[in-house]
Order: structure tokens, then C-alpha cells, then sequence
């Protein structure tokens, strides 16, 4: 059954308004003809509107009337019977894609490489990898898209195990098991468990990095050993990625594929040029990320004048504090000539740096100003200005996603 079938299969009437190509939306600012709207929450104050500019819209908000609509007890479990339905129906190969970091990378990369063999190919868009996002990417997908790639994230237990009963992967990913979440799981151990939920959902073959120190007790699945591959990915870390990219596609009976043209999300390694160079990696962070961020930068631009610029790590839970003033010893073993942190949490890594005077340490004739905590990312770009140098400024930023980290760069270039 097409997209269209599915539909009027689960609300048991035809759709005239709607033809086959429809598309989907939660935004009822955006909708036109051929379009189905999803009132989530404050969508259902939106319904008049949605009706107004042609739309077909799905509702659980008893007190409207809809001619053009279907009222449903409740609209996300709706969207999510819809997208399990279609999903079955359509001839998909899926393939899901978790863990504590690089899943975002890890999709990009295999997004890529299928594109570039000239697969269709639709890919979870930006953080829609939540119980909404997840089912709303398998119904933006097309009819005749072959590859569905699903990015799966969590906070809690038993959410990764919802996405997998949603999407069924052909196949998955784990990339590794680490910090994240700690806030609401409080330990490792039940990281791994909520990350491994995936796996009695998944038909056929699971990769995961045999290196990382949970995943590598699993049995039954494909235990991935980090090799080198030409790419141009910077970073150490990218090196595992592609592995696991590589071993699931010979899983897939895919050969002969290329990882030296592989384009990521915005935020991930990227770089920006302009008035300075920025590594923008701003699009999140935890413990690992930003050892395999500072590793990088390490051997990267050293004829430079290099700045660091660090954000908070969020969602880490009761041992927050000493995971940011752990990252002293990745700062130690990294080459900076400057260092600015920015938030609450980094200040106390700030505070550890002034008393073990590693700020000694940082090569600059200024040692007072080598190392500097901010509140306002404004102070930050000034302080960036103020720098006197012959050298090209590259600047690495890194944070969390909601410290938006990014915003360094605005105005810059």
C-alpha cells in the first residue's frame, strides 16, 4: 500500500483532497493543498487554519468540527500507528541508528555513501528522533524511497524500545555507550540497557563498536574494529564511524563504496571561513565528544593561532561538575593558544585550571588573558578581536546544543 492507502485504510473513508504524493506537517504555517496536518498539542488551536489553506487534518480535540479532517483519541499515537502501517507497507530497507555520540555523523555518513551510489535515500531531518520526530520522519519519506535511515535518541528507559516497535529496523547501529543522559538514568549500566533496547526489534543484523566497553559483551551481533579508510573527515573519532558504516553495508551486500566525499550536519567539524576560521562543533556534546573534539583540533591547524572555545556539557547528571573539570587532562595534551569557557558548569573547570596553573602552560605572551571564563558569548567575540597576531585565528567552538555555541561566529564573518 501507498502512503495515501495507508491512511485511509486506518481512518476507513477516501480522501479526496489528498492524491498519493502528499505531504505532512506539523507547522500549520507552512500548509498548502496536499497536505496533512498533524494537530499536536497547541495544533489543535490551529485547526481553522489548516482546514482554510487546503489541508487534511488529524485532530484530538473534541470540541472542533472538521469537514475536511478526522478526529483521533489522541494525534501522536495516531501519527505512530500511521508511520508503523506505512512503514509494513512499503517496501523500506530501515535501518536505525543509536548510542551516546556520532549517531547524527554516523546517518550523514550513510546517507552519503547510498546517495552516491545512486540509492533514494530519506534520512531523519535535524533532532526529529524523539516518539514525534521519529514517526514523522518515516511519514516525510516517499513512496518510492528505498533506504530509510532513523536516528534514535533517548533520555529514559523503554523510549528507544517505542522507536523500535514504531520503525522495525532491517537493520542497526549502536555507536557507543556513553554519559549522555546520566541526568534521568543516573548510570552507565542502564545507558546500555536503554541503548541496547534496540536490538530484539531488529530483523536482521545489528553493528555496534567493538571497542567500546559495554557493547563489546553483546553477543549475536556484529562486533565493528576501528580500521582506516580514506575520507575527508577530520578526526580520529570519524575513523569508527565510517567502520561501522562500512561493516553494515557489507552486511548489506553493498561493495565498493567511497567515504572521501561525505558532507555532514551543519555543527559537526565544520568549517567556516571568513574574517577567522571556525571549526563549528557546536552541535552538541558530552565527555566524548568533546576528548574527540580537542584531539582533533590537536593536530589540526598548528600553524595557527588556536582558540578554544567551550561550552557547557548538559544532561550528565549528579557527577556534571566532575565531568567538565575532567577535561583538564584533554586540554593539557591539546595545543591552544587560547582557551575561553563559557557557562556555569565550565566555570568550574576555569577554577581547577587557575589553581593547577596550567594556564602557564598555553602559548602566549599574556598568560592572564591565555585563559578566561565568559556569561555573555558577546565578551567572547570581543575578546576573539582583541587578539594581536601575524597568525590566521582558528577558532574551535563546542557546547551542548541549547548553549548554542555557534552564535560566536555570528557577526564574524
Amino acid at each position: 500500500m501507498n502512503k495515501l492507502e495507508c491512511l485511509e485504510k486506518l481512518i476507513g473513508k477516501k480522501i479526496d483532497i489528498l492524491d498519493r504524493n502528499f505531504k505532512v506537517s506539523m507547522n500549520s504555517k507552512e500548509l498548502s493543498n496536499n497536505y496533512l496536518f498533524f494537530a499536536i498539542n497547541k495544533g489543535n488551536e490551529y485547526i481553522d487554519e489548516a482546514e482554510k489553506n487546503g489541508a487534511f487534518v488529524i485532530y484530538d480535540d473534541e470540541t472542533k468540527k472538521v469537514k475536511n479532517g478526522f478526529l483521533v483519541k489522541n494525534t501522536i499515537k495516531f501519527m505512530q500507528e500511521f508511520a508503523n502501517l506505512y512503514r509494513n507497507e512499503n517496501n523500506f530497507m530501515v535501518v536505525g541508528i543509536t548510542g551516546s555520540n556520532g549517531k547524527t555523523t554516523v546517518k550523514d555518513i550513510l546517507y552519503s555513501v547510498l546517495f552516491q551510489k545512486g540509492f533514494k535515500v530519506y534520512k531523519t531531518q535535524g533532532n526529529y528522533n524523539n516518539h514525534i520526530g521519529l514517526p514523522f520522519t518515516i511519514l516525510s519519506a516517499s513512496d518510492e524511497d528505498k533506504y530509510l535511515l532513523l536516528e534514535m535518541g533517548m533520555s529514559d528507559l523503554g523510549e528507544i524500545e517505542l522507536l523500535a516497535q514504531i520503525s522495525n529496523p532491517d537493520y542497526s547501529i549502536i555507536t557507543n555507550i556513553g554519559q549522555s543522559h546520566l541526568e534521568y538514568l543516573k548510570t552507565m549500566e542502564n545507558v546500555f540497557k536503554a541503548k541496547t533496547e534496540l536490538i530484539p526489534y531488529t530483523r536482521k543484523k545489528v553493528v555496534v563498536n567493538g571497542e567500546d566497553k559495554y557493547l563489546s559483551t553483546l553477543k549475536n551481533v556484529v562486533l565493528v574494529k576501528k580500521e582506516y579508510n580514506k575520507t575527508n573527515l577530520m578526526g580520529e573519532h570519524n575513523q569508527m564511524n565510517i567502520s561501522l558504516v562500512k561493516a553494515l553495508l557489507n552486511e548489506m551486500g553493498i561493495k565498493d563504496v567511497s567515504f572521501e566525499n561525505i558532507t555532514l550536519t551543519s555543527g559537526r567539524f565544520q568549517l567556516v571561513e571568513g574574517k577567522y576560521r571556525y571549526i563549528n562543533d557546536a552541535y552538541n556534546a558530552s565527555p566524548i565528544s568533546m576528548k574527540a573534539s580537542m584531539e582533533t583540533f590537536n593536530t589540526l591547524f598548528n600553524e595557527d593561532c588556536k582558540v578554544m572555545v567551550l561550552g557547557d556539557m548538559l544532561e550528565l547528571g549528579e557527577k556534571e561538575i566532575e565531568y567538565h573539570v575532567g577535561l583538564i587532562n584533554d586540554i593539557y595534551n591539546t595545543k591552544f593558544d587560547y582557551l575561553f569557557l563559557y557557562g556555569p558548569r565550565m566555570k568550574h573547570l576555569y577554577n581547577k585550571i587557575k589553581a593547577t596553573q596550567l594556564i602557564e602552560l598555553a602559548n602566549s605572551k599574556e598568560p592572564e588573558f591565555v585563559v578566561n571564563w565568559y556569561e555573555d558569548k558577546e565578551e567572547i567575540k570581543k575578546d576573539i578581536n582583541k587578539i594581536e597576531t601575524n597568525k590566521k585565528i582558528t577558532v574551535l567552538l563546542k557546547g551542548s546544543r541549547s548553549m548554542k555555541m555557534e552564535q560566536v561566529m555570528e557577526g564574524t564573518n
